[in-house]
């Protein structure tokens, strides 16, 4: 697919000084690929889709021709990657009614400032990543528990255990040791988790690293 792109693109300059006949050829090219593609102009209205992109977005072209493309495909996400353009990294969806369709966007300039956009069906690897997530999130509060209650019966042995047992409280004290380091491995985990599920329900959103470590700080 890159390679079939690349071609496009080059082709594309090549013919950079005859505008029209460059994008009929790529549309003619797009419309055989079995990848979903359109193409959006600079105000950021669809003026081309092939049948793969319709059946992903669920409309036909004849109908949405013209239209803002943030309005063919809504979301707040969209609109604000858009007005953005700052297109190096994909953008993630969710167009439909079902919460669990989400469709990958990959924008590229090409031609008088129009917008060649890619579009795949990533529901399965969203719905991993979520699953994923869940389950870090999960095992690292469950673990959390016990923990506690150990590090409190360490604590407690430790204060009733007379100081001359040399061998009690050296296995007591590696035992706190182990314990604070399983500790942090769990925060560890579940601050990671918790920056997982920021970005992926605002793949796009732009987080300061005050709210990292205001997330981290809570953990």
């Amino acid at each position: 697919m890159l390679r079939d792109v690349y071609a496009l693109r080059s082709r594309d300059t090549v013919a950079a000084k005859t505008p029209a006949r460059s994008q009929s050829y790529l549309t003619d090219s797009l419309a055989s690929m079995r990848d979903a593609a359109l193409i959006i102009n600079s105000d950021g209205r669809l003026v081309w889709c092939n049948d793969a992109a319709e059946y992903l977005l669920d409309i036909t072209l004849e109908e949405e021709e013209g239209k803002p493309f943030s309005d063919v495909a809504p979301g707040k996400s969209l609109k604000r990657y858009m007005r953005k353009e700052n297109f190096q990294k994909p953008l993630r969806i969710k167009p439909g009614p079902d919460p669990e369709y989400c469709l990958q966007l990959e924008f590229s300039r090409f031609g008088a400032n129009d917008r060649l956009v890619f579009i795949k069906d990533v529901t399965e690897q969203d719905k991993l990543e979520r699953m994923r997530r869940d389950f870090v999130g999960n095992v690292s509060h469950e673990l959390r528990t016990p923990l506690t209650v150990i590090k409190g019966y360490i604590e407690t042995l430790q204060s009733l255990m007379p100081e001359s047992d040399e061998r009690l409280v050296k296995s007591l004290g590696s035992m706190d040791v182990q314990t604070a380091r399983m500790e942090s491995l769990i925060s560890d985990l579940l601050w990671l988790s918790r920056i997982e599920s920021v970005e992926g329900s605002v793949k796009m959103t732009s987080l300061t690293w005050s709210t990292y470590l205001a997330m981290y700080a809570t953990s």
